[in-house]
């Protein structure tokens, strides 16, 4: 086979519940295997956001807005005053 006749094919394993799915797909819409799989990815695709989450905080300026220490996602306890956590709870206000 030539690498243009290869160009968008795919191969893949399926375990026995996928492919006991597919084999339902195909029955109930008379689909070919390739039809379905077209199909689910079209409805697949319709259900991403359009952008990936970090590129999205990005462009709105929300990586990078505070500053802190480098290591502050594993040392964040030791950053944290406490002393005022339960004055709500006391009355202290």
């Amino acid at each position: 086979m030539s690498s243009r006749a290869s160009q968008g094919r795919i191969t893949t394993r399926l375990d026995e519940e996928e492919q006991a799915l597919l084999r339902r797909a195909r029955s109930v819409t008379g689909m070919t295997t390739s039809g379905v799989i077209k199909s689910a990815l079209r409805v697949y695709a319709k259900t991403l956001p359009s952008e990936a989450p970090l590129a999205i905080f990005e462009r709105c300026g929300v990586v990078g807005a505070i500053s802190g220490p480098a290591d502050l996602s594993q040392t964040y306890k030791q950053h944290i005053d406490y002393s005022g956590k339960h004055d709500d709870e006391r009355g202290d206000e």
